[in-house]
């Protein structure tokens, strides 16, 4: 299910009018998207014209194509489309399955008892139940239970599925001229691109739509790939570059990898190890290399700027989803509950467009991890910290540093409201100000705080207090004030945004 609701989840125009032009479409996001992600090659070029770089011809893509036209990815195509979900079976769902066509068969025997009864001399007019329990005639009564009967079947339960694939005819595909669905050449068998060489090439079946034996080939240990694709995802996730900095571009025009060997070891380890990413977590994390220092030597920056050779740990600025989560720890209001979703619309519900829906809601303490991605209405917060395109695959992240991140750090609510908890925390602590701007720093910055900070916080609390225009009677509420600046400060500085 996560893999065919992985070739689904793409972006759809589903109000397109043109069914064949939507197909081929869809068809186009499910090839990039495998190209970059499995193979690092960008196939999406192909599909109007031979690659204008890599030995990838338009037989090729539509090779591939062929594949993804032989895969329901859609059950209708009409205006407005809908796409294909697949049951998620379960205990649960089975009860509600079972309860739901309960009701609508006993609806179904009552009418019919009615009805029966209705058709004998008198019942049109007698009292629908003989015993005296109900005054309602019986053709009244008929004519509700009919409406809730259609009512019910009109509305089922949301039964559990999920968004995925599933077969569709299988077919052969000819070449599209210049992408044009209205000017056909030549038809291609399925097939994988023929240039990529070193494992068996898969035989297609006219039964199946060919996406089993695409995956077996993506798995053949002799793919030269496949393996080394995912490890230099999981390599640039762990030190922010891959050992290949074009995550998505094993091509041409992408750039070489700076250790060649290390990145087929890995590749080789992987696979010895049954393709298990855990142990490849774990084999890089206790490396050599992930445990240094991000301090250097002038003379090794010197000689190394970018730290291609990863002499030294690279800088690392949070992500969006770190920085949510972060303050929200850090303020102690990270909600820790696990599953479920956050989405309150029904399944094919309409969510948000940009002049008359707007049901996103981004204001759950939840972990990132379970905030809805809305393609056309990203988190602001996410925006600013260069949160990637929903829309397209991308295997990295631009790293930019601008004005509107300092100003989201100074006047965002949302990091505000993170002090004003954490202050609160810190003036309740039953200790001096010392300890409690150590516990500060223990718990934004992950380290203690330096004796020149310490001078340096109390003559800031001082400051701020004085500098109250009007001053809180309560005292405890001037400490709280000035704490939450101190706070936010602490939030917006460099060594709570960047990790070392």
């Amino acid at each position: 299910l996560i893999a065919t609701g992985f070739i689904s989840i793409g972006p759809k125009v589903l109000a397109e009018v043109n069914e064949s032009k939507m197909r081929m479409d869809i068809v186009d996001e499910q090839i990039d998207t495998f190209g970059r992600v499995f193979l690092g090659l960008t196939l999406g070029c192909a599909r109007c014209h031979d690659h204008k770089f890599d030995p990838i011809d338009t037989s090729d893509y539509y090779g591939l194509a062929g594949i993804f036209k032989s895969t329901r990815t859609m059950d209708t195509y009409t205006k407005v489309a809908k796409w294909h979900e697949n049951p998620l079976e379960s205990a649960a769902a089975s009860a509600i399955v079972a309860e739901y066509e309960a009701r609508v068969q006993s609806a179904r025997m009552t009418i019919a008892a009615l009805t029966e009864q209705q058709q004998q001399p008198g019942g049109a007019s007698r009292n629908s139940d003989d015993r005296g329990d109900s005054t309602e005639p019986v053709s009244a009564r008929l004519e509700r239970l009919r409406n809730e009967l259609s009512a019910l079947e009109q509305n089922p339960p949301e039964f559990p599925s999920a968004m995925g694939v599933t077969e569709d005819q299988i077919t052969d595909l000819p070449i599209h001229v210049r992408g044009s669905s209205a000017r056909l050449g030549e038809v291609v068998s399925r097939r994988t691109p023929v240039t990529i060489g070193g494992v068996k090439r898969p035989v297609f079946s006219a039964t199946e739509s060919g996406r089993r034996q695409l995956a077996e080939w993506l798995l053949d240990p002799q793919h030269p790939l496949t393996a080394r694709v995912i490890v230099n995802r999981v390599w640039r996730w762990h030190f922010g570059k891959g050992l290949v900095r074009t995550t998505d571009n094993f091509g041409v025009q992408g750039e070489p990898p700076s250790h060649p060997e290390l990145l087929d070891w890995l590749a080789q380890r992987l696979i010895a190890d049954g393709w298990s990413l855990k142990s490849l977590h774990r084999l890089i994390l206790n490396s050599a290399t992930y445990c240094q220092s991000s301090a250097a030597s002038d003379d090794l920056i010197a000689r190394d700027p970018e730290n291609r050779l990863l002499g030294r740990f690279s800088v690392r600025r949070l992500e969006a989803e770190e920085f949510r989560d972060s303050v929200l720890a850090a303020g102690d209001q990270l909600d820790a509950t696990t599953g479920g979703s956050l989405l309150k619309v029904k399944n094919r519900g309409y969510l948000f467009d940009h002049t008359s829906i707007d049901h996103t809601d981004y204001s759950s303490r939840r972990r990132s991890l379970y905030l809805p991605v809305i393609r056309n209405n990203v988190y602001d917060v996410f925006q600013l910290l260069d949160f990637p395109d929903p829309a397209v695959p991308g295997g990295d992240r631009a790293m930019t540093t601008v004005a509107p991140q300092a100003l989201l750090l100074l006047n965002s609510e949302f990091v505000m409201n993170a002090a004003d908890a954490l202050a609160a925390r810190l003036v309740a602590e039953p200790c001096d100000d010392s300890a409690r701007f150590s516990l500060l720093c223990l718990t934004v910055w992950g380290r203690p705080a330096t004796a020149a900070e310490q001078q340096d916080n109390a003559a800031f609390l001082a400051a701020v207090q004085a500098t109250l225009t009007s001053p809180p009677q309560d005292s405890l509420q001037a400490r709280l004030v000035a704490w939450a600046t101190a706070c936010h400060v602490a939030f917006a500085a460099s060594d709570f945004l960047y990790i070392q």
